[in-house]
């Protein structure tokens, strides 16, 4: 598939690709922010400030990604497609967690357990913000440029970003968590266009930055939006751009920093 937008002529360089653009929409997740370690350690450092001890964060790490993929599967969207609360699906998955390494808590113990990683989460201390976020952010809307996000996350992101002080950069936050979709659903896509004020004649104006290729790059892209992949390197929290050269694959703009997106973009700005 190659992108060529709406009445617009195909974008063949980097520098070229953000021509006409004028809002900027970004995934969240390896885009802006990372996991400060992994969910299994922020279970265990929880059950610990708990009394909970003998925990291993390593079995609970493999616990959760089994648990998140099965509670995905049978309740996607974090519950929303079967009524079910975001706070309910949760601590369905912290306990299911638990039991899939192998650990038998009392219900008041992992009660507190997932209060506290909850507030770690949310509080922003579970979260790192890459370097090169907040100058790119800045820099975009100095330049004019209208910002937005679109992620698969529940609702608890708002106090995130709030913490992390990033949400003062965004005009729209869509999360998957308050509709009946998710990406890779171009219906998520639509509305944003929708939020932006932005009609689907005019979709080859609103650019998306994200890390997965199907879910970011191809969902966007299939309705006109203007995709970009950020692949980081082994250096993912170095702002200097030096891991790859940005280059267009099958429509795709292709960088390893968001610091390379700002260059493409205000290079044509200027």
């Amino acid at each position: 598939m190659h992108f060529v937008g709406f009445g617009m002529p195909p974008c063949t360089t980097p520098s070229s690709f953000a021509r006409g653009v004028r809002v900027v929409s970004f995934d969240v997740t390896n885009t802006l922010i990372r996991a400060r370690g992994s969910t299994g350690e922020v279970y265990a450092q929880a059950a610990r400030a708990n009394g909970i001890s003998g925990i291993d964060a390593s079995s609970l790490q493999k616990g959760f990604l089994s648990t998140w993929k099965a509670m995905w599967k049978q309740y996607p969207n974090f519950g929303r497609c079967h009524s079910m609360s975001e706070d309910a699906w949760w601590k369905s998955v912290v306990s299911q967690t638990f039991q899939e390494a192998g650990y038998s808590i009392g219900e008041e113990e992992l009660g507190r357990t997932y209060a506290t990683a909850r507030r770690d989460f949310s509080s922003g201390r579970g979260w790192l913000v890459f370097d090169d976020a907040h100058s790119t952010l800045q820099l975009l809307r100095e330049k004019g440029f209208r910002l937005a996000i679109v992620s698969n996350f529940h609702s608890q992101l708002l106090d995130t970003l709030k913490n992390l002080g990033m949400e003062k950069y965004f005009e729209h936050i869509v999360l998957s968590s308050q509709h009946d979709f998710c990406k890779p659903d171009r219906r998520i896509f639509e509305h944003l266009l929708q939020v932006m004020d932005t009609g689907s004649d005019e979709a080859a104006t609103v650019l998306h930055v994200g890390d997965d290729w199907n879910k970011d790059a191809l969902a966007c892209q299939s309705i006109g939006m203007r995709p970009v992949q950020i692949v980081r390197g082994p250096a993912t929290g170095s702002a200097d751009g030096t891991t790859g050269t940005p280059r267009i694959q099958d429509g795709v703009l292709i960088v390893s920093s968001l610091q390379q997106l700002a260059k493409c973009i205000c290079e044509e700005e200027s």
